[in-house]
């Protein structure tokens, strides 16, 4: 298998999501996702120490071809794991989605596909939502959990049409200003594998739970590398099964000590990278179609685009 070269490779990284993953895996199924037919893509499943490994009925009948890789218990961060894991990838595309409870709408792979063929190095993103009434850190003191989510789930048909994942979601933290403006990270980061090998793939010294901020540098400097082009998918996105982690609304994926896991993120990346993290903005291209389902996002994010540029304007 490591010597079948295929068109996409997806790297998932997991930890203890026995409830989150068989939806995530299921929102990548060739049934679900859209004129895919002929797409060859694999996925790879990174499992980060969990105390339980995933059963392999769990990707039974996906339609392409799934590696799950288990590594022992211990790491916090999955950064380790997850560069094992894209090394090994067959694809001549890398997609890492670093949060294995990330459900993804079904145009996903048809636009990064499409992307790939536009431009010779892409950074193709998807906007990330929060599953639920508000951002999950909020809703969740209102008491929303995970029977409350399971149950908003069960009353769309997401299997048949994963557009209705909009009806039941908010943009989350890294895409509070909309579709219009960069997000700061993008849980389904699609991207040519030499464009990897060039970033060196994650950083390891990103050894606080959940990998800290790692996701949000691996975009900036992605974003930031000469002749690259950023694309975001407008009217797809990634969507944030409620599970409890590091820190709802960055990019964790493990337990977190008890104090404030942001400020220990904060510190960790300013030791790395001698700044701290500043939120960027990016100019880039849009690809996609603004399905009905999606229109109060397409609203929420011409205020917020319209509400900046009358800043930027005083």
């Amino acid at each position: 298998m490591p010597n079948q070269p295929c068109e996409i490779s997806i790297v998932i990284s997991c930890f203890n999501m026995r409830r989150e993953m068989p939806r995530t895996l299921q929102t990548l199924a060739r049934s679900y996702q859209r004129e895919v037919g002929d797409l060859d893509y694999e996925i790879i499943i990174a499992d980060n120490g969990s105390a339980e490994p995933l059963p392999a009925e769990m990707w039974a009948g996906l339609g392409c071809p799934v590696r799950y890789m288990r590594f022992p218990a211990g790491d916090h961060s999955p950064v380790k794991a997850i560069n094992a894991a894209m090394r090994q990838a067959n694809g001549r595309l890398l997609a890492l989605m670093i949060d294995g409870a990330r459900m993804l709408s079904p145009g996903v792979l048809k636009y990064s596909r499409l992307a790939a063929k536009a431009y010779p190095r892409p950074v193709v993103c998807t906007h990330g939502f929060h599953l639920g009434p508000d951002v999950q850190s909020r809703s969740m003191a209102a008491g929303y959990n995970q029977q409350r989510e399971d149950a908003l789930l069960e009353g769309i048909d997401w299997r048949t049409d994963g557009y209705r994942l909009f009806d039941i979601s908010v943009f989350g933290g890294s895409s509070f200003r909309g579709w219009f403006i960069s997000p700061t990270e993008s849980n389904c980061l699609v991207m040519p594998r030499e464009l990897w090998q060039k970033l060196d793939f994650l950083d390891e010294r990103f050894i606080t739970p959940g990998g800290g901020l790692v996701n949000l540098d691996i975009f900036k400097r992605a974003c930031e590398t000469p002749g690259t082009q950023l694309v975001t998918l407008l009217g797809e996105g990634s969507f944030h099964q409620f599970h409890g982690g590091a820190a709802t609304g960055k990019s964790a994926t493990a337990a977190a000590p008890a104090q404030n896991p942001n400020e220990a993120f904060d510190r960790e990346y300013a030791q790395i990278r001698g700044e701290i993290y500043r939120i960027p903005t990016y100019a880039g291209a849009f690809l996609g179609e603004l399905h009905p389902r999606a229109v109060k996002h397409v609203q929420i994010s011409a205020q917020t685009l319209s509400a900046l540029s009358s800043n930027q304007a005083r």
